[in-house]
């Protein structure tokens, strides 16, 4: 693998480890959370419960985007990778 490749290579497998990490993460807080908010949501009345239930229907359905992104996201990287690393190896000669 020439030097570029090789780079390339790596920073694509870097990234692909941070965004698994990443997403597992997110996973593993936002399940506690929706139950902590399930909790709250039906004691927390009024104009303030709505506006941060508002808020918080919002976030919540930016985070599961997110997640679902990442999800169709990564084997696409893997495939890439795999691509990049076969490409580089040395052929018969």
């Amino acid at each position: 693998m020439n030097n570029d490749s090789q780079r390339l290579a790596e920073a694509l497998g870097e990234y692909l480890q941070a965004l698994e990490r990443k997403a597992a993460v997110l996973r593993g807080e936002l399940d506690p959370l929706k139950r902590s908010w399930t909790a709250f949501s039906t004691v927390y009345e009024g104009s303030a419960a709505d506006h941060f239930r508002a808020g918080w229907l919002r976030t919540e359905q930016m985070l599961e985007d997110y997640l679902a992104t990442s999800a169709r996201l990564q084997p696409i990287l893997r495939e890439r990778l795999d691509a990049l690393r076969d490409a580089a190896r040395p052929g018969p000669e």
